[in-house]
C-alpha cells in the first residue's frame, strides 16, 4: 500500500470513529447521569435505613436488595464514560519516558487487549443474564428478578468496549480528540 492510500484509509477509519463516537460518547454521557441518579438514591436509602434503625429500631425492610440493585448501576453505567473523559487510572512511570512512536505502540496495543478482554466479559455476563434469566433468579428478600441487572452489566461493558474502539481507532490514525464534543485535555486536567 502507498502513503496516498495509507492516507485515504486513515482518514476513513479517522471519519468512522468520529461518527462512532457521536454516539457513542453521548451515550456514555446518559449512562453516567444514571449512575449519578443511582448513586444518590443509594446515600438516601442509606441514610433513611439507618436513621429508621436507629430512632425507631426498624430497619427499612429490603434496604440491602435495593443498594445491591443500585451499586451495579452506580458502576456499570459510569465505567464507559470514565473512559470516554479519559479519567481512567493509568500507570504511567516509565511510558511517559518512551519516545513518541513507542508511546503509540504500547498505547495501540494496550487497548487492543483491553477490547478483547472488554469483549470476553460483555459476552459471558450476557449469557449469564441469559442463565438468570431462564432459572428465574431473584433477590431475597425483594424478589426482584437478577437477570436485568447483569443485562446492565453487560451492555454497560459494550459501551465501554465501543468507547475503547474508539479510541483504539484514535491512537491508530492519529486522532487525538473527538470533534463532536468537548473533552477535557491534558492541559485542563493537569492545569
Amino acid at each position: 500500500m502507498n502513503t496516498a492510500e495509507k492516507t485515504v484509509s486513515t482518514k476513513m477509519m479517522a471519519k468512522l470513529a468520529n461518527k462512532l463516537a457521536g454516539i457513542v460518547f453521548p451515550l456514555s454521557r446518559w449512562l453516567s447521569y444514571i449512575s449519578m441518579i443511582a448513586c444518590t438514591l443509594m446515600m438516601l436509602v442509606i441514610a433513611s435505613d439507618v436513621f429508621m434503625r436507629r430512632v425507631f429500631n426498624a430497619p427499612i425492610f429490603g434496604a440491602y436488595d435495593v443498594i445491591k440493585v443500585l451499586l451495579v448501576l452506580i458502576v456499570f453505567c459510569a465505567v464507559a464514560y470514565v473512559l470516554t473523559v479519559k479519567e481512567h487510572v493509568i500507570v504511567d512511570t516509565l511510558i511517559r519516558l518512551y519516545p513518541p512512536k513507542l508511546k503509540r505502540a504500547v498505547g495501540t496495543i494496550s487497548y487492543l487487549l483491553n477490547m478483547i478482554i472488554l469483549a470476553l466479559i460483555c459476552w459471558q455476563s450476557l449469557l449469564y443474564g441469559i442463565s438468570m434469566l431462564r432459572a428465574g433468579e431473584k433477590l431475597v428478600l425483594l424478589q426482584i428478578p437478577v437477570s436485568p441487572f447483569i443485562f446492565v452489566v453487560s451492555f454497560g461493558y459494550a459501551i465501554f468496549f465501543l468507547v475503547a474502539l474508539v479510541q483504539f481507532i484514535f491512537i491508530l490514525t492519529g486522532t487525538e480528540e473527538y470533534r463532536g464534543q468537548q473533552l477535557p485535555t491534558d492541559e485542563v486536567i493537569n492545569g
